[in-house]
């Protein structure tokens, strides 16, 4: 039982990694293209940069 569950857990953190990648490339490019400096501020703000951490 135990194994199973680190499986789900070890899935769920794969899955969840892939999803802020791609989020945080996402808004890179978009910074990028429009040169916004909002969207720098959004991806900088701590609350972003702690959820990546977490992970």
């Amino acid at each position: 039982m135990k194994i199973i569950a680190d499986l789900i857990r070890k899935t769920i953190d794969i899955i969840r990694n892939a999803y802020y990648n791609k989020s945080i490339e996402r808004g890179e490019k978009y910074a990028r293209r429009k040169n916004n400096s909002f969207n720098n501020r959004l991806h900088n703000s701590p609350s972003t940069l702690a959820q990546w951490n977490e992970s």
